[in-house]
């Protein structure tokens, strides 16, 4: 995962860990509105909340890092990271997305049930 945060950077064409942390905030701030709008009306437990905050993180994880990412921080060619190697030098993020979706999903069921009674 060494350089990874500043790879992300270069998408701005701020190679930088600050550069690269803001991009990740930003995709990780618009990544939960858009899990709020295609997925907020299947959440109605904390069992769905964590089903599908997890499969949303997974989802995030082959979407940005596998697909996305290394095509717009180094030009490399979509789909090139799905591979054995690929999923090898990025499986600890994978866990990082999943536990992101999995804090995601609980936390929108909590503030949906708890500003949104029917």
């Amino acid at each position: 995962m060494n350089g990874m945060t500043e790879d992300l950077g270069s998408i701005i064409g701020m190679p930088t860990r600050l550069g690269g942390f803001f991009v990740h905030l930003c995709i990780s701030l618009i990544a939960g509105v858009a899990f709020v709008l295609l997925l907020g009306r299947l959440i109605n437990s904390w069992l769905s909340a964590t089903i599908w905050g997890s499969a949303f993180g997974i989802s995030m994880w082959v979407l940005g890092l596998m697909t996305l990412q290394p095509y717009l921080s180094n030009d490399i060619p979509l789909f090139a990271q799905w591979c054995f190697a690929g999923f090898e030098n990025n499986k600890l993020s994978l866990v990082g997305h999943l536990i992101y979706g999995l804090v995601l999903g609980p936390i929108y069921y909590v503030l949906k049930s708890t500003y949104y009674k029917t």
